[in-house]
């Protein structure tokens, strides 16, 4: 098992109170709303010096005048100094994983139920995706432990999360604990080599869709396999069988 992860402090205190400071005069100032995912579902009259504290992503992005498809408020909602409340578009973004990272942002917390199922192991998943693109890395780490230690790793969830993994480019990263989406692959590896009947068993190799992934599963096997051999050699005095015959 991996050992636990290094969580950094908590910097929630700090950076609020910079939202109270004569440095906060140099902060994008008003309110924004985001349009979030194919649904549109609207997260509404969000403070953007706050936001812009607490992640360098939406500092930058504000600072550099919303580049990503800003529009006028439907309602002409006005912000600071009247003008019109912007809209923002994300719709590469879940809408739960968005509001999990506005959760965190407000409190320093994330929560994902125990044992949530394959539907929760997605949303952590997706939300530490959120969380890396934002450059909020505590939050990444949250979730990874959510999903290594709260029992969302399962056999029902462990191929989504790998094939997920994989594909947000994370296969080759974090064997030596660098990345956390690297260490997610790791972990999802090692649990289907260790729990591979329970993962058949919930259809979970049937449900394999990427080959580039179900041959690195394959490779583990092997290499497994070989392991297994030279520990069994080792123990039968280098070639004899278990039931000591030559």
């Amino acid at each position: 098992r991996a050992p636990s992860l290094a969580i950094p402090p908590s910097t929630r205190d700090a950076d609020q109170a910079k939202a109270f400071s004569g440095d906060a005069a140099d902060l994008p100032q008003g309110l924004v709303t985001f349009v979030v995912g194919p649904e549109r579902r609207r997260f509404e009259h969000l403070t953007k010096a706050l936001l812009c504290i607490r992640s360098e992503y939406f500092n930058r992005q504000f600072r550099t005048g919303m580049a990503e498809s800003t529009t006028a408020a439907a309602g002409g909602g006005a912000g600071a100094g009247g003008a019109a409340e912007p809209e923002v578009d994300v719709p590469d973004a879940d809408p739960e994983a968005f509001q999990c990272l506005l959760d965190y942002i407000a409190t320093d917390e994330v929560a994902f139920a125990p044992g949530g199922g394959a539907e929760e192991a997605r949303r952590a998943f997706l939300t530490m995706q959120l969380a890396h693109k934002h450059g909020m890395v505590r939050l990444e780490l949250l979730c990874l432990q959510a999903l290594q230690e709260g029992e969302l790793l399962s056999p029902a969830s462990a191929v989504p999360l790998l094939e997920g993994a994989c594909a947000a480019g994370c296969a080759g990263a974090g064997e030596d604990g660098e990345e956390a989406g690297g260490q997610l692959v790791a972990a999802c590896r090692e649990y289907m080599l260790a729990e591979g009947h329970a993962v058949a068993e919930a259809g979970g190799l049937e449900a394999l869709r990427e080959l580039p992934v179900a041959r690195g599963l394959l490779r583990d096997s092997y290499a497994e396999n070989e392991r297994l051999r030279g520990e069994t050699d080792r123990m039968c005095g280098g070639g004899s069988d278990p039931r000591g015959f030559r």
